[in-house]
């Protein structure tokens, strides 16, 4: 409804600005919404019997190809064998790579119709499957596992989440799904990116806890003799506990977005640096005051 809307009303404001119409009138047109979907996706552990029941189905080389790919059901219907190069192990739909188990399939599915152009030919017609032919195909092939429902555009999202969780960088999944910007696949797949933050902190946490256990030093020592040998020597200005420090946004080098922080001790009072960010700047600033 939207893409119809969209092409009449481009068509109406072109008939506009060559003056053969005084106003356009889809103008006044309310559009619907878009009922945004669910996103769903085939879990890891249900893939084993997804491909097993699509093998039963004779399909097996069409629905891995997907899985591997992600592509959408209409590139994936009008695949021709043209489209393969196996020696580079790429189809043209975006010239995307494909693994050496998919070219196996694809070779042993050429055997079954070699005279055919289309890489995956309906069986009833030897022409094109019709984009929804293999969605209903999909349906069936759920039913025969008694896996949850999702739509077949879900595999498509099977195949990004899969990749970004193992580790495909953010450009390189975005290219191969046809997305125009990387950014637009990170804010549809923010529940892998997120995922991968969380491990990406576990790695550097361990990695840390490597180089704290190699320094010997526990995080939050303090060193009061140490303080007191240089504060004796006039090292340090005796500090206030009133006086706040605002870091300059100029502020640069390694003590640029510090701020003195006072905290009292039973035994005696200690600068602590410690980074904060120019918000939390503003808030020690304004406690301090109060």
């Amino acid at each position: 409804m939207r893409g119809i809307h969209m092409m009449l009303h481009n068509a109406l404001d072109r008939a506009v600005k060559e003056r053969l119409i005084l106003r356009n009138p889809t103008e006044d047109c309310i559009i619907p919404k878009i009922q945004k979907q669910e996103m769903k996706i085939l879990h890891p552990e249900d893939m084993k019997a997804y491909l097993e029941a699509a093998n039963k189905r004779g399909v097996l080389p069409m629905f891995y190809l997907e899985l591997v790919t992600g592509i959408r059901k209409g590139e994936l219907t009008a695949l021709l064998w043209s489209n393969l190069d196996e020696e580079k192990r790429t189809i043209s739909v975006s010239k995307i790579s494909i693994p050496e188990s998919a070219i196996e399939l694809l070779q042993q599915e050429h055997k079954k119709h070699p005279d055919s152009p289309w890489m995956f030919p309906s069986p009833r017609t030897r022409e094109m499957y019709h984009p929804d032919s293999i969605a209903k195909l999909h349906e069936k092939i759920l039913r025969d596992t008694g896996l949850e429902h999702i739509r077949f555009h879900d595999l498509r999202h099977t195949f990004a989440t899969m990749a970004l969780q193992n580790g495909v960088d953010v450009k390189t999944v975005s290219s191969m799904l046809g997305h125009y910007d990387a950014g637009f696949t990170l804010r549809t797949y923010t529940h892998a990116t997120r995922q991968m933050q969380e491990q990406a902190a576990e790695k550097m946490g361990s990695f840390m806890d490597k180089v704290y256990s190699m320094m010997g030093v526990d995080v939050g020592d303090t060193y009061e003799e140490e303080y007191y040998d240089d504060y004796a020597q006039g090292g340090y200005d005796e500090p206030d506990p009133n006086e706040s420090y605002m870091p300059s946004r100029r502020n640069s080098g390694r003590n640029a977005g510090r701020v003195n922080r006072y905290e009292d001790n039973p035994q005696m009072k200690l600068v602590i640096m410690q980074p904060v960010s120019f918000e939390e700047a503003r808030d020690i600033a304004d406690s301090n005051k109060s």
